[in-house]
């Protein structure tokens, strides 16, 4: 498990909000860059720590505990400080953008409309320059599917949805951020992490050989603030085991560009 803090009762009793996500490069991910950019104090939950327990539904956390007035548990949700609930990584995005428009008045971008179209593109299906499947296959490839089916998958991802991804960021870029805002958005996370993703499938060879030369310095940049940066050394690494379903490629590999086809 892993967090901006550890998570022991000092760093929980310090945390403003708490991230309910299973310990995965998926989903919570986006919103794990957002809470460490922003400042925003966090700690990961301990009620669910394995997809294996949510699909069990011990102690009701999928079918009570993270409902939220929907029709069945989903994660990511947030835990407000007063103990309410934000389900949804898009309204959790918002929530963190709203929460944080004094001093990151640009999370949002100069259209709020265009920001949350580009971060909903990464589920969208087909995808928004017209392949079959979605962006978000990636999270899967990488954190769910066992070995077997990863294999089988990963190569017609990357010869279609990543390259057409990359090439279509190039359209979406204003002068250095998605949505010509003045600093990063949330959608500009949300992409960033698909693209990150990819990286780790591919050993950075779709960003390298595939993507226009505004998209890698897009993609440099956001690596680089500090934050994030920061961030991204901190977190388990790939074959580390604490990371991903086990089974996973990201579970078991160091590097699983080099074991894949």
């Amino acid at each position: 498990r892993f967090s901006c803090a550890p998570l022991d009762a000092h760093s929980h009793a310090m945390a403003t909000v708490v991230l309910h996500y299973f310990p995965l490069r998926s989903r919570g991910e986006a919103l794990r860059f957002l809470l460490h950019f922003t400042g925003t104090p966090f700690a990961e939950g301990t009620e669910v720590t394995s997809l294996g327990q949510w699909m069990r539904d011990e102690n009701g956390v999928r079918t009570k505990r993270f409902v939220c007035g929907r029709d069945k548990g989903a994660l990511p949700v947030l835990e407000l400080a007063d103990g309410s609930l934000v389900p949804d990584s898009l309204a959790i995005a918002e929530h963190i953008a709203r929460e944080n428009a004094a001093s990151h008045p640009y999370l949002m971008g100069d259209s709020p409309d265009v920001t949350r179209r580009l971060w909903l593109a990464f589920d969208a299906d087909p995808t928004p320059f017209s392949t079959d499947g979605s962006i978000a296959m990636v999270d899967p490839i990488l954190n769910f599917f066992e070995e077997k089916v990863a294999r089988e998958r990963v190569a017609p991802y990357l010869e279609t949805t990543a390259k057409g991804l990359v090439k279509w960021l190039g359209e979406q870029l204003g002068a250095d951020y998605l949505g010509g805002s003045d600093g990063p958005s949330i959608a500009d996370f949300q992409l960033f992490h698909a693209v990150n993703n990819v990286c780790t499938l591919d050993g950075g060879k779709t960003l390298a050989e595939a993507a226009p030369e505004a998209v890698r310095e897009w993609y440099a940049r956001i690596a680089g603030i500090p934050e994030v940066a920061a961030y991204l050394e901190a977190r388990p690494k790939p074959g580390s085991k604490e990371v991903g379903n086990e089974g996973t490629i990201i579970f078991k590999y160091e590097d699983p560009s080099k074991v894949l086809p």
